[in-house]
């Protein structure tokens, strides 16, 4: 019996040519953030394409991902869309925060008009037309089988790979941006972003994937392609002098050495010698190297000085967030609402722009739903992990939970989810911990033998 990619013309590639296609289109052109308008327009036509193509073909999302992950997806679409709705005069102006809006629009003979729950409608709609991104992806993949879901990471790998070459060539040739990203510092590596932590974190994320299909036929053969890549990812990370971004590396690389030593135990057999020597010369000079590098010096040297104005920064989101709350003032409205709550002991040149902190930004933006939605989510990523624990397919899905763990930590302290090109490839690990999950408790088992 066929299944319906087959009968819909047989796409031979193993998750589905226009996922590819999206993911790698997103990648490349999408991490300049809010001010590279021709990148995500490019980003954003190609996603928009995906969802009307395959939003009535094939299995919906319950089916493949699982009845809660499906929720989950429509409840975060719904939250920028439901901003968006025009509300009686009666019912914007005794939402929380909205007399300045009041008083504003009042000087226009506005004041009794319709308007929306959001502050900044462009700015909500933008948001919502990021959100297409990652269900672009969702609908377009195929991970009904393990090999499928092993496929898509070895492309992230391969997409960090080459975010390493990208990088490399920049920092060669003087910083040099190849996609016209501004305000590039000296001597860090962006490749194909615009911010440094947002490249680092790239690194960070690539790596799991290649920790992930570590044991996948295709390295079966080729472990020094698989040890040459770790090491690259690993130097690109540290090159990007991201503080941030390195330590989500060290917490990856305890997570493998731990992992490594674990499973070395209880498993009969033995690393051979020569491996085991040839490994660790490589890694003594691989150590030296980067010890005597200035560029890594200079990353290291970043952590001495630890002043930042990012605490001030998110007293005052939450002082602000204070101003909407419960309601928020409209997804993608921070930059518009912050500056009237921003102290002048901490005001800096140029605007803030950004919380430095998602989860702060969420709960100004969208208030309690926001937040609601975001520890659902985190509680779903827990829950998912655990289930796929030694399930066949546990260590895509583990690495996968790691990978998405890393993002919610940078999160913290910093904005990655602010661009196309890392909704992508959130989209791509929590789709492989969702159809591991769900395939772990039998109820979508492989359409093919």
């Amino acid at each position: 019996m066929k299944n319906r990619s087959e009968l819909r013309g047989g796409r031979r590639f193993p998750f589905g040519w226009a996922a590819l296609f999206l993911l790698v289109v997103a990648v490349v052109f999408g991490g300049g953030g809010s001010h590279a308008a021709f990148g995500n327009l490019l980003v954003g036509l190609g996603a928009l394409l995906a969802v009307c193509w395959f939003a009535f073909r094939g299995d919906p999302l319950s089916r493949r991902y699982g009845g809660v992950f499906a929720i989950l997806v429509a409840a975060t679409i719904a939250l920028p869309l439901l901003q968006l709705v025009p509300l009686p005069a009666v019912l914007w102006q005794a939402l929380p925060g909205r007399d300045l809006a009041v008083e504003a629009r009042g000087l226009v003979a506005a004041g009794d008009q319709w308007f929306a729950l959001s502050l900044d409608r462009g700015r909500t709609l933008g948001a919502l037309a990021a959100l297409l991104v990652p269900l672009g992806v969702f609908l377009a993949l195929d991970l009904d089988r393990k090999r499928k879901r092993e496929s898509l990471l070895l492309v992230v790998v391969g997409l960090g790979l080459a975010h390493f070459l990208v990088g490399g060539l920049q920092i060669i040739l003087g910083n040099v941006s190849f996609f016209g990203y501004p305000n590039l510092v000296y001597g860090q590596l962006y490749g194909f972003f615009a911010n440094h932590n947002s490249a680092g974190l790239f690194f960070v994320l690539s790596l799991c994937a290649l920790a992930a299909v570590a044991d996948s036929e295709f390295f079966v053969r080729r472990k020094w392609m698989m040890w040459v890549a770790g090491v690259l990812l690993s130097l690109g990370c540290v090159l990007t002098q991201s503080r941030s971004s390195l330590a989500l590396l060290l917490l990856v690389l305890l997570v493998l050495g731990a992992r490594t030593l674990w499973y070395r135990r209880l498993s009969p057999r033995r690393p051979k010698p020569a491996l085991m020597g040839a490994f660790a010369i490589a890694l003594a000079l691989a150590i030296g190297l980067l010890a005597t590098n200035a560029r890594t010096l200079q990353t290291f040297e970043r952590f001495e000085n630890l002043e930042d104005t990012r605490p001030a920064m998110w007293a005052d989101t939450l002082i602000a967030a204070g101003r909407y709350w419960p309601v928020g003032s409209g997804m993608g409205t921070f930059d518009e609402v912050f500056q009237i709550d921003e102290s002048l002991e901490t005001l800096v040149a140029p605007k803030a722009g950004r919380a430095h902190n998602d989860f702060l930004e969420i709960s100004l933006e969208a208030g309690l739903p926001g937040i609601l939605i975001v520890l659902i989510w985190l509680a779903w990523l827990g829950v998912a992990w655990w289930r796929t624990r030694g399930s066949d397919g546990g260590k895509l899905a583990g690495f996968s939970a790691l990978a998405l763990l890393c993002i919610a930590l940078q999160s913290l302290i910093d904005y990655p989810l602010r661009n196309y090109a890392m909704w992508s490839l959130v989209a791509c690990f929590a789709a492989v911990l969702a159809t591991a999950n769900v395939n772990s408790r039998g109820l979508n088992l492989a359409k093919n033998p």
